[in-house]
């Protein structure tokens, strides 16, 4: 699956105009965050209101697409976008179920699943009442409020890709190929957050980037194999930054914008009580994507964001986009950070954000609702011993990035 826009022509030409618009200076700071951090390359994009509901989006690339072949990060470099797949997903789904008479808030999985002939079924919890399993809807599946799969591995480029139902039919009697954990129902369905790697299972034409670890070395292959629906999308930052002003358009405009309904973006987008995810990440559960609100410069009307996180073998990435509220009046306005490191990119990652959402060239006249004095030193790093892959990434960029934010 291909994410956003072309950005192979458009990107370059944006990319030559960038030291009029002060992105040299942006590209040039990232550079140098890049070694700082031993990252390979970083593809990122700056979202900029255009005046009339959409967004401007500008490329801001460096680095390397592969160390291996000394081939640098070009606008239109596509990167795995890890779990940043799931909001496109998402809204295809809404969509695509809708059309066919499926009401996605209230469709059971197990419903449809019969309807349509297949063998599987979501299945409890060993312990827990089978009613759970029957009672998990379309919704649920991308709010994390049912299902107990966490990081989804990789297959390695070499190997068949398995077929989507043996990944999600594993069992402790059988496990599924690839380490794939078994897809059980783990409490009562839309009562509590718990963060869940799984989601929708089923030749790029541009350059793709090497993942890489945090010795610097190349992961077998360049990259591995993932769910395209679930975590094993392509995308460059400008393509995913297209899109993603597109979803913030159509919340806004009743005839939806590009691909994106308006129907899916305002549920995607749409407030709903936190069942503990603001306390994991200090955001809320939209559908497919989280939500928080910060400070704006009107105290009556807060600014709306939308983020997600993203983490696949050698990659790592996130969005963070005011969709709503007083700064989005003239458009949307954000930015999308991919990196092809491992964990030391999560640091790289927060500090490309930092220097962005800092800086006049990118946002003129400030972000509103930031204090940096409340998150730690960049230097002082961020100690992930112990924690699950899914936990560095959100407790990463909540602790170093998102705490900044002053609530309304």
């Amino acid at each position: 699956m291909l994410v956003g826009r072309s950005f192979a022509v458009a990107g370059t030409s944006l990319r030559r105009a960038s030291a009029a618009r002060g992105l040299a200076s942006l590209e040039y700071a990232v550079e140098a965050l890049l070694g700082t951090y031993g990252v390979a390359g970083v593809s990122a994009a700056v979202l900029a209101p255009d005046g009339s509901g959409g967004a401007v989006v500008r490329p801001v690339v460096g680095g390397l697409a592969s160390r291996a072949r000394r081939e640098p990060v070009a606008p239109g470099t596509l990167f795995q976008i890890a779990s940043l797949s799931k909001p496109v997903a998402t809204a295809f789904a809404i969509d695509f179920f809708e059309a066919r008479g499926a009401c996605f808030e209230t469709a059971t999985v197990n419903g449809l699943l019969a309807a349509c002939g297949s063998p599987f079924r979501l299945r409890s919890a060993a312990g827990a009442p089978r009613a759970w399993a029957e009672a998990v809807t379309l919704a649920q599946l991308v709010d994390h409020s049912a299902l107990g799969m966490h990081y989804v591995p990789g297959v390695p480029r070499s190997a068949p890709f398995p077929d989507a139902l043996a990944l999600v039919s594993g069992s402790d009697a059988a496990p599924a190929p690839h380490g794939y954990a078994s897809l059980d129902v783990d409490r009562a369905p839309g009562t509590r957050f718990a963060y869940s790697g799984g989601g929708f299972l089923p030749p790029a034409a541009a350059a793709v980037a090497d993942g890489h670890d945090d010795a610097g070395n190349a992961v077998p292959g360049g990259r591995l194999n993932f769910p395209p629906c679930a975590a094993g999308a392509l995308g460059s930052a400008g393509g995913l930054g297209a899109w993603l002003g597109d979803l913030a358009a159509a919340f806004r405009r009743p005839g939806g914008a590009g691909a994106v309904s308006a129907a899916a973006a305002r549920s995607m987008l749409a407030d709903r009580p936190d069942l503990g995810s603001r306390a994991f990440m200090r955001a809320r559960v939209g559908r497919g994507v989280f939500l928080f609100d910060a400070a704006s410069r009107d105290a009556a009307r807060p600014n709306r964001w939308m983020l997600h996180q993203a983490a696949n073998d050698g990659f790592r990435g996130f969005f963070l986009v005011c969709f709503d509220g007083p700064s989005a009046d003239g458009g949307p306005a954000g930015l999308v950070v991919l990196c092809n490191g491992d964990n030391g990119g999560v640091l790289f990652n927060c500090a490309v954000a930092r220097a962005l959402l800092a800086s006049e060239d990118a946002f003129p006249g400030g972000v509103p609702g930031l204090d940096w004095s409340r998150v730690p030193d960049l230097a002082d790093g961020f100690d992930y011993a112990g924690l699950r892959q899914e936990e560095i990434v959100n407790l990463g960029l909540r602790d170093l990035v998102l705490n900044a934010f002053v609530d309304p």
